[in-house]
């Protein structure tokens, strides 16, 4: 029995769609560096041995960043993209993200860039 044209299109579909998409995320080391005109704000074996769940100089510099940002009159609130590799430690993107939102930043994202299929 032969398949119908609907059928056909919903099975190429599902076999474009079953292949599992990695991830490549860039380093976060970076990411303090960029967050204010070039100043390091931590550093990574800083952030990690800070206790607590909060990286407290980040936090204060978000802080900085988002008064600015409220001065120029932006009506959004402020925003953060938070970008890393698959080597950082967990426990640090947890204490980035939560540095984030205690600093009042009510987008966090995340950002990935995909490889393409060949690279699996």
């Amino acid at each position: 029995m032969e398949k119908s044209r609907r059928a056909q299109r919903m099975a190429r579909h599902h076999k474009r769609n079953r292949r599992a998409a990695p991830l490549n995320l860039v380093s976060l080391m970076d990411i303090f560096t960029i967050l204010v005109q070039g100043h390091k704000v931590s550093s990574v074996s800083a952030a990690l041995a800070e206790a607590g769940p909060v990286i407290k100089p980040l936090k204060q510099a978000l802080e900085r960043q988002a008064a600015r940002s409220l001065r120029r009159g932006n009506g959004a609130g402020p925003e953060v993209t938070i970008m890393g590799d698959r080597e950082i430690p967990y426990r640090l993107l947890k204490k980035v993200m939560v540095s984030c939102t205690l600093a009042r930043y009510g987008k966090v994202s995340l950002a990935v860039m995909q490889k393409s299929g060949e690279e699996t």
